[in-house]
């Protein structure tokens, strides 16, 4: 799980932190870079995403490394506001990033 600590990003309009690091999810190594940003009581996500993962090759069964690169740009809302079952969103003072990142 990718939980982000949101105190320092929540206290005021405008704050952000900085998203800069590794972890597996579903056994792919992933490297998160990007800001997290207050704006009004909605976080605003923007970062660069690269996996790297294993495969095989269907004709050969040679293992194959395959890399995926993508931008994320994202709404989280709080949980309070939450108006649409496919909002992103974050409750209390942490955020789940794993299902942004998916």
């Amino acid at each position: 799980m990718m939980i982000i600590d949101l105190n320092d990003v929540l206290v005021e309009n405008y704050a952000e932190i900085e998203l800069d690091f590794e972890e597996d999810i579903d056994a792919i190594k992933t490297e998160v870079k990007g800001i997290l940003r207050n704006i009004n009581g909605v976080l605003q996500i923007k970062a660069d995403i690269k996996a790297v993962y294993m495969s095989e090759c269907a004709r050969c069964l040679k293992k194959l490394e395959s890399h995926i690169e993508k931008t994320v740009v994202e709404s989280i809302v709080s949980v309070d506001n939450k108006e649409d079952e496919d909002d992103y969103i974050y409750e209390g003072k942490t955020l789940d990033l794993e299902r942004i990142i998916k």
